[in-house]
């Protein structure tokens, strides 16, 4: 019998989230990765990011032993990977750390084992894993007499609240076999108080994709709708409220785009199995990141019609309350004001951020500060409201002609 129930295959956001879970759910888990700095800051207790009530779980679950940090692959029943799925330049999916995990898993797995991968995946990803696994198997000697077997199960949680997602949330299991989805079935049970529906592989991967496309269709609207009405000189915000009193009507807040590793990303992977069929998804990604070249356009006009020289920029993190800079739309807006001639300094704040990211932090003009300087001809930008700005709303500083919205930065920190 392997020595680990569960291995889970790269330990960033989901992947170190998952080990923790499971691990606190019973099972004896492998943690691996091939980062040995983030593996040695684990050992020693400390998460690579901010998630709330992660903190405790990995304290206990080293102490317990259920948690083990490991840079080799070891024998397990069950492998689950967790590695990112990005777009190329050109928005095709990169599925080069699958393949590999998937392939390195294959050196050392035992007979009857099972590779889960939770990471997003275009549809008949799995099928082309199973070819893929039954090719590199054929012929290769001291290895069991089959392939590991391979199943689909999309993750599905919000930053921020990663732990009750993952021990609340209904789970779907696509596997194209019964043996194997009952197992996973099982394995899963014990994760979760949500229901766990069963379907073949393909079924789970369209599902995954089409629900983060459902979402980027829904924000655009609302991103439309924000930027149709501001050039109308009309109060967007009123509008969105008084629209949402209609019972069937929800839109949902606006913002300066959409960024992270699923939304903005997944929509793409539907997109390019049939360009010419998904026009609204193809739209919809074409709103949400023009969104935030609108929001640039219309703070240039601001400052050059104002004579800002400064530049305030609450929040650059994805959204709000985590420490995530995936795709941020406000990390790239902040650079692009940057290099305004008008403007001498911009300054970042960001209770969630320790250090600028590379992007910003190259350009000399940029600082990140932890409170907005008192200077004349400041205008402050509202891009993400962490829930640490709302006692600035008592200040005034958000109703002040000095303060640009790119969205629902006030709406949001009144709650």
């Amino acid at each position: 019998m392997s020595r680990y129930e569960v291995t889970v295959v790269g330990l960033g956001y989901i992947g170190l989230s998952t080990a923790l879970v499971f691990a606190h759910s019973g099972y004896v888990v492998a943690g691996y990765d091939i980062d040995e700095t983030k593996l040695d800051g684990i050992r020693k207790g400390r998460l690579p990011f901010e998630e709330p009530g992660l903190d405790e779980l990995l304290e206990e679950n080293l102490r317990t032993g259920r948690l083990v940090p490991v840079s080799a692959l070891p024998e397990s029943e069950f492998y689950i990977v967790a590695v990112p799925t990005p777009v190329t330049e050109g928005n095709e999916a990169d599925l080069t750390q699958v393949y590999e995990s998937v392939s390195n898993i294959a050196d050392v797995a035992p007979s009857n084992s099972i590779i889960i991968v939770e990471s997003t995946i275009p549809p008949g990803t799995i099928r082309k894993l199973m070819s893929f696994l039954e090719s590199a198997y054929s012929g290769r000697a001291g290895k069991p007499s089959s392939a590991p077997a391979l199943a689909h199960i999309p993750e599905r949680v919000l930053p921020g609240r990663m732990l009750e997602e993952m021990t609340e949330n209904n789970r779907v299991i696509g596997a194209d076999s019964k043996e194997v989805a009952d197992r996973c079935r099982s394995l899963y049970r014990k994760t979760t108080r949500g229901r766990i529906e069963l379907c073949d592989s393909i079924t789970a991967e369209s599902c995954k994709l089409v629900e983060n496309s459902y979402r980027d269709v829904n924000i655009a609207f609302a991103n439309e709708i924000s930027m149709l009405m501001s050039e109308m000189e009309v109060d967007f915000t009123r509008v969105i409220e008084l629209a949402n009193m209609h019972p069937r009507v929800n839109i949902l807040h606006p913002g300066p785009g959409v960024g992270g590793h699923c939304i903005a990303v997944d929509p793409w992977f539907l997109i390019n199995l049939l360009p010419s069929r998904a026009k609204l998804l193809r739209t919809a990604r074409e709103v949400n990141d023009y969104k935030s070249e609108w929001c640039v356009a219309r703070i240039r006009q601001i400052v050059q019609e104002n004579g800002y020289q400064y530049l305030a920029i609450m929040g650059i993190t994805f959204k709000p309350d985590v420490d995530d800079l995936r795709g941020s739309p406000s990390t790239g807006i902040a650079a692009l004001l940057s290099q305004m001639s008008e403007i001498e300094e911009l300054y970042v704040i960001d209770p969630h951020v320790n250090k600028l990211p590379d992007e910003l932090a190259r350009l000399d003009n940029v600082h990140l500060v932890k409170c907005l300087p008192g200077l004349a001809n400041l205008l402050v930008v509202g891009t993400v409201p962490h829930r640490e700005f709302a006692p600035l709303l008592a200040s005034g500083i958000f109703d002040s002609e000095h303060f640009y919205d790119t969205g629902s930065f006030v709406q949001v920190l009144k709650g």
